[in-house]
């Protein structure tokens, strides 16, 4: 299906650029189009990539390093490609759009907006984490404003897939002992930061099973390769006790 889309996005795109050309007094419109086709395009050969991905990885032998004593933070990248194609796309169609159709400038603004927020939201939420780092006593989760340690004593580490991208959840023995574990930024906000986890942790697990959730994707490592290293440490003591700083080169497998 994304093959599909990509070669006929393709097309209306090589279609766009002809008319641009050959009429240049059609070329907002021409332009217009021609963005809102090339972000489709765009958008499928991403799911593409990232299938293939996921396929090279499940037929490969996981060799993973356990990463100790250093931060993995969070990459921004992905959303910032996405929100800046969409942003463009929107400005263009609002720039050419209403010699397609007058409700086609009022879709692409909508458009741009919702690229711009998908720059800027993930930067400022604190429900996601910003950084994850395994530790002996347990997985370091670092979060906007406030830090806490999920013991690897009991934990429970699971996958699980929505439209061929995987996340990790995690679930610990004791919620509100995490919670407790909690260090803010500003000492004054300690207690409404455990309160606030508390309150979280349950409605997580109501949810989805488990007190946190993980896109591996943020975070620019492999979820598969990250869940095994997880799964280590839970389940061998020795595995933490040696933990070193080690960088897994996530890159060449890829």
């Amino acid at each position: 299906m994304m093959w599909f889309t990509l070669i006929v996005s393709a097309l209306f795109v090589c279609g766009a650029i002809s008319i641009a050309i050959k009429k240049p007094d059609q070329l907002p419109s021409a332009l217009a189009a021609g963005a809102f086709f090339a972000g489709c395009a765009l958008v499928a050969f991403v799911e593409i990539l990232k299938s293939r991905q996921r396929l090279r990885t499940l037929n490969r032998t996981l060799t993973v390093e356990i990463v100790g004593q250093i931060t993995i933070e969070a990459s921004y990248w992905r959303s910032d490609l996405l929100g800046a194609g969409l942003m463009v796309v929107g400005v263009v169609g609002v720039w050419g759009g209403a010699q397609i159709n007058p409700a086609f400038p009022w879709v692409s603004g909508l458009m741009a907006a919702a690229g711009v927020a998908g720059m800027v939201f993930p930067r400022l939420s604190t429900a996601q984490p910003i950084a994850i780092g395994f530790e002996p006593g347990g997985l370091k989760v670092r979060h906007k404003g406030y830090r806490y340690t999920i013991s690897w004593d009991k934990m429970t580490v699971w996958v699980w897939s929505v439209n061929n991208v995987e996340f990790i959840s995690i679930d610990a023995a004791s919620p509100a002992r995490v919670a407790l574990s909690a260090v803010a930024e500003s000492p004054q906000d300690q207690p409404r930061i455990v309160a606030k986890l508390e309150q979280r942790f349950r409605r997580t697990q109501q949810n989805n099973g488990g007190i946190l959730t993980i896109n591996p994707m943020r975070f620019d490592v492999n979820p598969l390769h990250l869940a095994e290293a997880l799964q280590r440490c839970i389940e061998d003591p020795q595995a933490r006790d040696q933990m070193r700083p080690l960088v897994e080169a996530t890159q060449s497998q890829r």
